[in-house]
């Protein structure tokens, strides 16, 4: 993320153990390790209200276990579970050069080429 050192300071959806995210440079520590990101809306609908989609819909849990737990479970058509790692992956085609003054979006096939490459497949995932 920009070159610098961020740390995201968040919790679990499920029991509100605190959920911390430090990354520096291509290190990305998790603390718990077995945290998830939950993505509860379709990448066709993430930009429709980006607002709620990244505080509302785009949560952590601390394990697997208690995202099953959770009443915000959706069926897996229309919601995902990401590490950390892999939701820093999804974004290198979007946000390096994010900023920049020629900065032109990824297509949609350079879009569906990449979350292929991260095995990234099925309904979910199709734009």
């Amino acid at each position: 993320m920009l070159n610098r050192d961020i740390r995201v300071e968040s919790f679990c959806h499920h029991c509100a153990t605190p959920v911390t995210v430090d990354i520096h440079g291509t290190n990305i520590d998790v603390e718990p390790k077995e945290a998830l990101v939950y993505l509860a809306l379709r990448p066709t609908q993430w930009w429709t209200d980006i607002v709620t989609t990244c505080s509302n819909t785009m949560v952590f849990f601390a394990s697997p276990e208690h995202r099953d737990a959770s009443d915000l479970c959706a069926p897996p058509s229309s919601a995902v579970s990401l590490t950390p790692q892999q939701i820093d992956t999804l974004s290198e085609p979007i946000y390096p050069r994010k900023f920049a003054l020629d900065y032109a979006r990824p297509s949609r096939e350079e879009l569906l080429e990449h979350f292929a490459s991260m095995g990234l497949t099925g309904e979910y995932w199709r734009l």
